[in-house]
Order: C-alpha cells, then structure tokens, then sequence
C-alpha cells in the first residue's frame, strides 16, 4: 500500500513539475528576446493572447504573436519541451547513480523520468495547437 501511495504522489508532482517548468521554460526564451510574457495558470488563453488548447492548464503569453510563426516563436516553443527532455536525463542519472538500493526512491524516480519524457514527446509532436507545430512550422 505504501508503494501505491508513493507511486501517485510521484505521479501528482511529476506532472505539476514538469508543467510548471514547462512553462517557465517558454517564459526565460520569450523574456530573452524581450516579449514580456505572462504565466497563465487554469486559464483559456484570449484570442490571440498564447498558444494553447481550451483544456491546457498553463500557457505563456507575450508580445509579438502574430498570425505567422517566426523563428522566435519557435526558438519560444522549444523552450519547454527541453526543459522537459532535461528533467528526463536527469531523473535517469539520478536513477542510475542513487537507485536500486530504495524501492520507494526507484519508482519515485522512474516515474518521474517516465512523466518528463511523455511531456517531451507528446509537446513535440507536430499537430496544432502543439509545441512541435509551431517549432516545425517557424523553421519553413
């Protein structure tokens, strides 16, 4: 029972830390070529406002979105997914380095690594409204 319990609190704070960071990741891009963006929290996103479906949960909003993707809005969009693939090689070195002696410790890990490369993985897919959209389409 112990384990079950462990699991899901891995789970739960896997996917509000990778969301969260996420997030800030498009925000640190976004604020490097001075859009001032905003962090939006259970939100819809306004017209035009950010990038996102009508059940995201966070989205990242600034100056300069238009109606054509630049290279900046893609270099914006790759921001979170590589905070995401970064989370992944990290929750696996700390696996491989510290695991295999606490199974707690191991799924929390596991878990961890398994949520961080899903949210990578499913972001950069390349159909709209996601982050490998809009990264495939400011490179054409």
């Amino acid at each position: 029972m112990k384990l079950v319990a462990t699991a899901l609190a891995a789970f739960v704070l896997a996917i509000t830390i990778n969301v969260v960071f996420h997030e800030i990741g498009h925000f640190l891009i976004a604020d490097s070529f001075g859009y001032h963006p905003t962090i939006h929290f259970l939100e819809t996103p306004k017209n035009g406002q950010g990038v996102a479906t009508s059940a995201s949960v966070a989205y990242v909003s600034y100056n300069g979105i238009s109606n054509f993707f630049t290279k900046e809005d893609g270099l914006i969009a790759l921001g979170g997914p590589i905070i995401n693939l970064l989370f992944t090689f990290i929750a696996g070195a700390m696996y491989f380095a510290f695991g295999k002696k606490n199974i707690y410790l191991d799924a929390a890990l596991l878990i961890f690594m398994l949520v961080s490369l899903t949210a990578f993985i499913s972001n950069m897919i390349p159909l709209a409204p996601s982050d490998g959209f809009i990264f495939l389409h400011a490179l054409a």
